[in-house]
């Protein structure tokens, strides 16, 4: 008895040994893991930092990362990392360093740009020219350039003047949002009520006709009545 005792124990402390080592195991690919997603998020945490420094000066500002825009007026996408514009040519999307001359008249600077942080945003542009058409005409967006260059001139001041002074960049910026919103909402309106003068101004009209027509009808038939008429007298007249 005692000897199995023994052999008994012997496998019991084998077999504690054997999980003791899986679990260390198990511990360490956990605390591998962890720190891997440590060190993606804190590269990620780089990777903004440093796109605040690589937006173009035409960009949109007031944004700490941007990874497309989506510029409504031409309907092109930038990719802000790569440095590549994305345009329609053939039905198919191109991509290339520079936009093709066909672009050329016209001022990125004064453009409205959507910030767009999904990727391929071109695959789903159906959706965003739907989102953001709205916008096309809009010239009141401030681009990190003008922006730059009214921080530098307030630069003498503290902090807390250059904070007021982008208060009052995002103050004005969201004024001029909403006056072209305003007129744009107020021409709707107009042509709007233009349709529906246009319309009751139809409709009257073909009434008018309707009514006009009738008249004719009627007269037309009296004049054949009395025409009958007067032919009927004169047969009576020749028979006596």
């Amino acid at each position: 008895m005692s000897i199995i005792f023994i052999i008994t124990k012997c496998y019991l402390y084998i077999c504690i040994t054997q999980i003791t080592y899986s679990m260390k195991k198990f511990i360490l690919l956990i605390s591998a893991v962890v720190l891997i997603g440590l060190s993606n998020t804190a590269n990620a945490q780089i990777s903004v930092n440093v796109n605040i420094n690589s937006q173009p000066a035409w960009g949109p500002s007031g944004y700490q990362y941007a990874r497309y825009y989506y510029l409504p007026d031409l309907n092109i996408y930038y990719d802000v990392t790569n440095t590549l514009y994305y345009y329609l040519t053939g039905g198919r999307w191109m991509s290339s360093r520079a936009l093709p001359s066909r672009y050329g008249r016209y001022d990125l600077y004064k453009m409205y740009k959507v910030v767009i942080n999904k990727p391929r945003p071109w695959m789903h542009h159906h959706t965003y020219v739907q989102e953001y058409a709205r916008f096309r005409g809009n010239r009141n967006q401030v681009p990190i350039r003008d922006h730059n260059n009214n921080r530098n001139m307030q630069r003498g001041g503290s902090n807390g003047t250059n904070g007021r002074q982008q208060s009052v960049d995002r103050q004005r910026q969201s004024n001029n949002n909403q006056q072209f919103n305003n007129r744009r909402q107020s021409n709707n309106n107009q042509q709007l009520n233009n349709r529906r003068q246009s319309n009751n101004n139809q409709q009257l009209n073909n009434r008018r006709q309707s009514n006009n027509r009738q008249q004719s009808n009627h007269k037309h038939q009296s004049n054949n009545g009395q025409q009958s008429n007067d032919r009927q007298q004169d047969q009576r007249r020749d028979q006596k």
